[in-house]
């Protein structure tokens, strides 16, 4: 949940900046979201997130895996956590995973997939709840 916290930092903290942001990606949705943030920015959301969370003192797999996550060559401390992060933000864009990333992680493309497959199931359940819920509060 906090892979894309810097994304929701940069909205809170620089509302002008944000907009800008967004009309940037829209206007160069071909690019990598890295090329816009950084242009407009100087740095990218993933480093915001992972400095916020540093400093708020969560531990440091959790937020160097968030620094590192569209990093697949990362070979640093909590790398493993990184690529696994990197393999779900591919699987999310439904991009390319690099086969060398997956067989550092240990898992094939079909553990992958399957294990996505089983989240959105899941996922499916959360919000057919969260509508319940929703009504009964109403």
């Amino acid at each position: 949940m906090l892979h894309n916290f810097g994304f929701l930092a940069i909205n809170a903290i620089l509302p002008p900046h944000f907009s800008i942001l967004s009309r940037y990606q829209e206007a160069n949705a071909h690019l990598a979201a890295e090329f816009t943030e950084m242009h407009i920015l100087h740095f990218t959301k993933e480093q915001l997130a992972s400095w916020l969370l540093r400093y708020w003192s969560l531990p440091d797999n959790i937020w160097m895996a968030i620094r590192y996550s569209k990093k697949p060559h990362y070979y640093g401390e909590h790398a493993i956590l990184a690529k696994l992060l990197y393999v779900t933000y591919q699987l999310r864009h439904e991009a390319d995973i690099e086969p060398e990333v997956l067989n550092e992680i240990g898992l094939t493309l079909e553990e992958v997939e399957n294990c996505e497959k089983e989240v959105f199931k899941k996922s499916a359940e959360l919000h057919k709840m969260a509508s319940l819920i929703n009504k009964i509060n109403a």
